[in-house]
């Protein structure tokens, strides 16, 4: 069997490690919640388990508004939106857990970062479409594809810079 990655992919692999620079308006409040409730995870736990637990709350959350608005065409309930947001609020918190509990247990790997981002991906496509379908932007679907490829090429090229440059740089 041929091997997926190449002896200097693996070796860059290896040596690759995430950093993020800048504040957001939030950051410190953030860091400091965050800083709380990780306190009180069990070392055991594996920081990818907070990745795709954060992943499954958000599509648990949003899934009731895709069966109810198939076409993005309908008016949702009220609750629906809080559900959503919910679902938001707690993919971020877990999100930034995760990090924190991979260097707080000395478990963080490259391979982690790849699991942390292919979840964040994810989370920005259900995330989007959920926007969209609230929106009611099933009318256009010129307009919903114009806002995910912008999204999605957004988020692109904050990787691809991260990767070049060897840090996220994120500001207000």
């Amino acid at each position: 069997m041929k091997p997926v990655l190449s002896e200097a992919q693996l070796i860059r692999l290896k040596e690759y490690k995430f950093k993020a620079e800048g504040a957001s308006i939030l950051d410190n409040v953030l860091k400091d919640f965050w800083g709380y409730l990780a306190e009180h995870i069990p070392m055991w736990v594996a920081p990818n388990v907070i990745s795709f637990l954060g992943l499954a709350t958000l599509v648990i959350t949003t899934f009731p508004l895709f069966l109810y608005c198939p076409t993005a065409t309908e008016e949702v309930p009220c609750w629906f939106y809080i559900n959503c947001i919910t679902g938001l609020f707690i993919i971020q918190t877990l999100d930034g857990l995760d990090g924190i509990h991979a260097r707080r247990t000395g478990s963080g790997s490259p391979v982690g970062a790849i699991v942390d981002s292919a979840c964040d991906i994810i989370a920005l496509g259900i995330g989007v479409t959920s926007v969209l379908v609230a929106m009611q932007l099933g009318t256009s679907p010129e307009w919903m594809f114009n806002y995910h490829l912008l999204c999605f090429s957004i988020d692109y090229a904050m990787y691809w810079k991260n990767c070049f440059l060897d840090a996220l740089y994120y500001g207000l």
